[in-house]
């Protein structure tokens, strides 16, 4: 069922930083784990499926569903059957939030679909979890999250106005960073 859906992650920052290498790889292990094809665009890296074409240079928009917290419709199980391609934007959050899916991903294809998770942030990571968790049946009031956490990261600490999974207590990252949840 899987195999014929395609999890893809536009990248939209104007670097590669370790941060959002982080939210990648994680983003990337998990779509492993639950066998869903989960695809980098606008950026190649060697350790990720990935390529420099944008999405729209391999699928036709009309094709997929953009995932962006400021869509007025939430993606249920029952939808996502009908869909193969979903896109998460590949960006870091702000806080406020400057709507930057809606400007860069909705606003460009008005001919996609587009649908929210929720409508506060998640990381790459977390929205890549909770896409899966849809695609596999759960209701996004299913799945637990914790909105702000306090993260470790390279010897600071950032209190974040994001959203991440509460299953996560803490979680070592190649880089030495430590997750916590408030």
């Amino acid at each position: 069922m899987y195999l014929n859906m395609l999890i893809i992650v536009e990248h939209l920052e104007e670097f590669m930083g370790p941060w959002i290498l982080i939210e990648y790889r994680s983003a990337y292990e998990h779509a492993k784990k639950t066998n869903i094809p989960i695809l980098f665009t606008g950026i190649k890296t060697k350790d990720l499926p990935s390529t420099n074409k944008r999405f729209y240079e391999i699928i036709n928009p009309r094709n997929v569903v953009i995932l962006d917290p400021q869509a007025e419709i939430t993606l249920t199980p029952e939808e996502a059957k009908s869909y193969r391609y979903f896109v998460i934007g590949g960006i870091l959050g702000d806080h406020p939030p400057r709507g930057r899916t809606k400007k860069l991903l909705s606003d460009k294809f008005p001919e996609a679909t587009k649908r929210n998770i929720g409508k506060k942030q998640f990381s790459v990571d977390g929205a890549v979890y909770i896409l899966t968790q849809i695609l596999r049946g759960r209701r996004l009031e299913e799945i637990p999250i914790a909105y702000g956490v306090r993260i470790f990261f390279l010897e600071d600490l950032l209190n974040t106005k994001y959203i991440y999974l509460t299953h996560i207590r803490s979680i070592k990252r190649p880089t030495g960073s430590l997750f916590q949840k408030n």
